[in-house]
C-alpha cells in the first residue's frame, strides 16, 4: 500500500506537469464582482470564432501523443517494476530450483539452516558482563537421556557455568542407545560428544563468543584438579530460595549470590585460596529444563542454542533425504529461502530500495526473515513411546497419537507425511491405520507415509544410515523434521518439544497457544483442575498433542 500511494502520486504529478503539452487551457478564476451592487462588465459570447489552423492542430496531435508515450513509458519504467518484484523473484528461484543440482541442493540445506546460523554477539555481551572466578573449573555430569534431552542438559550446564563464571568448563559425556532404544549400560562412563555433536564447531564458536572461560573435553586438560570423589556435588536448583515452576527458576538474577554462598560452604577454605594454580572443581549434576530462558534478550535465547549442532555427516544424510522426498512428489519440501538465499536477499533489498523501507524481517526474536519453510512440503510425524511405556507412566498412548496426526494430515491439506518412529512395528501399524481411515475418503485416499530409510533407498547413504547408532538416526530424523510444513509431535517427548520450540523461532509460527492449566507455582498455589483437552501447544508451523502439566518449555532452549 506504501508502494502504491507512492505511485498514486507520483503520477498525479507528472499528470499536472505535462498538461500542457495536450493542448488544453488551464484553469482561471472567474472574474470577481467589484461591487454587490454594480455589476462587473457584461460577458460576450462569440459564436462565431475562426477555426484553428492545420498545423495547429497537427502540433497538438504531436504533443498529446507524445505525452501519451511518456506516460507510458513512465508507468512501465517505474511502476511497473515495484510491483513486479514478487513475480520476479518467484521466477528467479522456479529457474534456481529446475536448475539446481543434487550436491548443490545437499550443501545449501547442510550450510543454511532454518533456524539460521550462530551470532556469538549476544553470548558475547553476557560474558563481558560476567564476574569471573578464576581457578572455578565446572565439571559437566554425564547427559542421560534422547538427543533433544542431551542437548538441553549440556546448554543448561553451560549457563549455570557462565552465571557461576567458571574460568574453565568440562563439557559433558553422553548416554547412548542401543537398537531397541535402550541406554546401554557403560559404568556411568558415557561416550564422546562427537558421536552426536560438532564438537569442533562448539569449541571453535565458544572461543571466539567467550575466551575467558576455557572449554576442554576432560579433565586431564585441566592442571592441579583435585580429584572428583572428593569434589563438591551441586543440584543448582536446590540452592537459595527462588519461585520456581517445577525445577525451572523463574528469576534466576539472584541465583549467583546463592551459589557464592554455597562454594564457601561446600568447598571451604578451598575457595577461599582457589586460583589457576589451586583450582576447585564443581561437579554440577544433570539440569534439564531449569534456567527460564525467558529472563534472557530474545537475541541471546536464540544465539545460546546455536552453539551446538550436529555433525556435518548427519546434516548430509538428512540433506539427502529431503533432496529424493522433493523428486519424489515434485513438491517444494525445503524453501527458497534455504536454497537460495542471495536470490531472496537480493529482491528484499531492492523491494525494501524502492519502498524506501527497511528489510523485511517478521520475527521479534531474530533476524531471520519469512518463508525458510516450504508451505506446501510435507506432514513431519513424531510417533514416540510405545503403549507399554505410555501406559504404565499414565500417558496418552499411540491411539491418541495416532488419531491426531490422522486429523493434522487432513486440517492441513498436506499429501505426504514424513514419519519419525524409532519403533518398527508401530510404523507399520500406524501406515494400516492411514489406509483404513482414508481409503475410501476420495479427497485424502493419496496420503503418501515415508521415513528416511525409503528416502535413502537407492543412495550410497543408506549404509551409512545402517551404520549409525539409534541417537545419530534420531538426529537425521530431526534435521528433516525441522523442514517440515506442518510438525505433529507428542506431549511426553523432549524430541518433539525441542523441534516445536525451534522452529517457533521462524515469523510464521506466530504467537503460541497452551491449553490446559498452568503449572503451579513454588510455593504451592492451587490450579484448575486438568481438561481433558488432547492438544498441548499449536502455533502457525507446529502441534503437540496429549495432556501433561511436568513440561515448562521456558525451560527449552530451542
Amino acid at each position: 500500500m506504501v508502494v502504491a500511494a507512492r505511485s498514486a502520486a507520483l503520477m498525479e504529478h507528472l499528470a499536472l506537469r505535462l498538461q500542457p503539452l495536450f493542448g488544453g487551457s488551464t484553469y482561471q478564476p472567474l472574474p470577481t464582482m467589484t461591487s454587490a451592487s454594480v455589476p462587473a462588465d457584461p460577458v460576450v459570447i462569440l459564436t462565431g470564432s475562426r477555426p484553428r489552423s492545420s498545423r495547429r492542430l497537427l502540433q497538438t496531435h504531436h504533443r498529446k501523443l507524445l505525452a501519451a508515450a511518456l506516460l507510458s513509458f513512465v508507468v512501465f519504467a517505474i511502476v511497473v517494476p515495484i510491483f513486479s518484484l514478487g513475480s520476479g523473484q518467484q521466477a528467479a528461484t522456479r529457474r534456481a530450483r529446475w536448475r539446481v543440482g543434487r550436491e548443490a541442493y545437499i550443501d545449501a540445506v547442510v550450510q543454511n539452516p532454518v533456524e539460521g546460523l550462530l551470532d556469538p554477539e549476544p553470548i558475547r555481551r553476557q560474558c563481558g558482563e560476567t564476574s569471573f572466578q578464576l581457578g572455578l573449573v565446572w565439571h559437566c555430569d554425564l547427559a542421560t537421556g534422547g538427543i533433544a534431552t542431551q542437548t538441553n542438559i549440556w546448554l543448561n550446564c553451560l549457563r549455570y557455568a557462565l552465571e557461576a563464571g567458571a574460568t574453565t568448563v568440562i563439557l559433558p559425556r553422553i548416554s547412548t542407545r542401543d537398537d531397541h532404544g535402550h541406554i546401554i549400560d557403560l559404568e556411568g562412563q558415557g561416550t564422546d560428544l562427537a558421536q552426536v555433536y560438532d564438537v569442533d564447531f562448539f569449541l571453535t564458536a565458544w572461543h571466539d563468543a567467550c575466551p575467558l572461560m576455557r572449554a576442554v573435553l576432560s579433565d586431564a586438560d585441566v592442571p592441579n584438579l583435585p580429584p572428583l570423589a572428593s569434589s563438591p556435588r551441586l543440584s543448582p536448583s536446590a540452592i537459595g530460595h527462588f519461585a520456581r515452576k517445577q525445577d525451572l527458576i523463574i528469576d534466576p538474577r539472584e541465583w549467583r549470590h546463592a551459589f557464592d554462598d554455597w562454594l564457601v560452604n561446600s568447598a571451604g577454605s578451598d575457595a577461599v585460596t582457589m586460583s589457576a594454580e589451586h583450582p576447585v572443581r564443581v561437579v554440577q549434576q544433570a539440569a534439564l529444563a531449569q534456567w527460564n530462558r525467558d529472563a534472557h534478550s530474545p537475541g541471546f535465547t536464540n544465539a545460546f542454542p546455536r552453539l551446538i549442532r550436529h555433525p556435518a555427516d548427519i546434516r548430509r544424510v538428512a540433506a539427502v533425504a529431503l533432496w529424493a522426498l522433493e523428486n519424489s512428489v515434485h513438491q517444494a519440501v525445503v524453501s527458497d529461502a534455504v536454497l537460495f538465499p542471495h536470490l531472496v536477499d537480493k529482491y528484499a533489498a531492492i523491494s525494501a530500495s524502492n519502498a524506501r523501507l527497511p528489510l523485511i524481517n517478521g520475527s521479534l526474536s531474530t533476524k531471520l526473515g519469512p518463508h525458510r519453510i516450504a508451505p506446501a512440503g510435507f506432514l513431519g510425524v513424531h510417533l514416540s513411546e510405545p503403549d507399554d511405556v505410555t501406559t504404565q507412566a499414565g500417558w496418552p498412548g499411540y491411539h491418541v497419537q495416532a488419531t491426531a496426526y490422522f486429523d493434522e494430515a487432513v486440517s492441513s491439506g498436506l499429501s505426504t507425511v514424513f514419519l519419525a518412529c524409532g519403533f518398527e512395528n508401530y510404523a507399520k501399524r500406524f501406515r494400516g491405520d492411514a489406509w483404513h481411515r482414508f481409503h475410501h475418503d476420495a479427497a485424502h485416499r493419496s496420503l503418501k507415509i515415508v521415513n528416511t530409510e525409503e528416502l535413502l533407498d537407492g543412495t550410497p547413504e543408506l549404509g551409512l544410515l545402517r551404520n549409525m547408532t539409534w541417537d545419530q538416526r534420531s538426529a537425521v530424523d530431526f534435521e528433516v523434521l525441522l523442514h517440515a510444513s506442518r510438525f505433529a509431535g507428542f506431549v511426553r517427548s523432549r524430541f518433539s518439544w525441542q523441534l516445536a520450540v525451534r522452529r517457533s523461532l521462524v515469523p510464521e509460527a506466530g504467537i503460541p497457544t497452551l491449553s490446559a492449566r498452568s503449572l503451579p507455582v513454588v510455593p504451592v498455589v492451587p490450579v484448575e483442575a486438568p481438561t481433558e483437552n488432547y492438544e498441548k501447544y499449536r502455533d502457525g508451523l507446529s502441534v503437540i498433542v496429549g495432556n501433561a502439566d511436568s513440561i515448562v518449555i521456558q525451560g527449552i532452549w530451542p
